[in-house]
């Protein structure tokens, strides 16, 4: 499950189990000029499995993974 973590950027959660959630992916973009951290607010999923993550100083970041 993708989850936006604002200061912290994207984290992937599993919750297979859900009385034990474990991260087991993440990214973090660099901070743009200027800000002392990224802003990451939203994340969609689309049925390709394509991430579009929006982050308030970047615009959009479309992640695929590998």
């Amino acid at each position: 499950m993708p989850v936006a973590w604002f200061a912290y950027g994207l984290r992937i959660v599993d919750i297979a189990d859900p009385h034990a959630p474990r991260e087991v992916a993440h990214f973090l973009p660099a901070p743009p000029a200027g800000h002392a951290r990224v802003s990451s607010n939203d994340v969609f999923v689309d049925d390709r499995g394509l991430l579009y993550l929006i982050d308030r100083g970047r615009g959009l970041h479309i992640l695929e993974r590998v």
